[in-house]
């Protein structure tokens, strides 16, 4: 190997990552990612859209409870939710990463925040879809 040539590999950083760190480590700060995603997340107060999805949520359970649906169909309804909630955590990882990059328009980062966010709208829209058939059918 000629010393004089770059290394081709890019130098590594730890940015709090827990790649290196023990399974209670990383399950540690999985958890601390679901609570800041659930919570602020840098987001201004009331823009957080787990203001709507929790309520939305509790409802939808409360509902299939009160129709007496089924196990199957209340485990459809809490995949559902599942899908809608993990696409909102992608979704805000997103946003908070972007905004670590910079605050000027940038028309990249504009697309990658429309995609997820389009992300999330999809996952909803099934999920509602969903929803609608085990409440009225299950």
């Amino acid at each position: 190997m000629n010393r004089s040539s770059p290394d081709p590999s890019p130098p590594t950083k730890s940015y709090g990552l827990a790649s290196n760190h023990s399974w209670l480590a990383k399950f540690r700060n999985s958890f601390r990612g679901v609570l800041r995603g659930f919570t602020n997340a840098g987001q201004p107060m009331g823009r957080n859209s787990f203001l709507v999805h929790v309520p939305v949520a509790m409802a939808v359970l409360f509902a299939g409870w009160w129709r007496e649906l089924d196990l199957a169909w209340m485990v459809v309804l809490i995949g559902c939710i599942a899908l809608v909630w993990t696409a909102e955590l992608f979704n805000t990882s997103i946003e908070c990463l972007s905004r670590s990059i910079t605050d000027q328009p940038n028309a990249n980062i504009r697309d990658a925040l429309d995609i997820a966010s389009g992300g999330v709208l999809v996952a909803s829209g099934f999920a509602a879809l969903l929803g609608v058939i085990a409440l009225v059918f299950g």
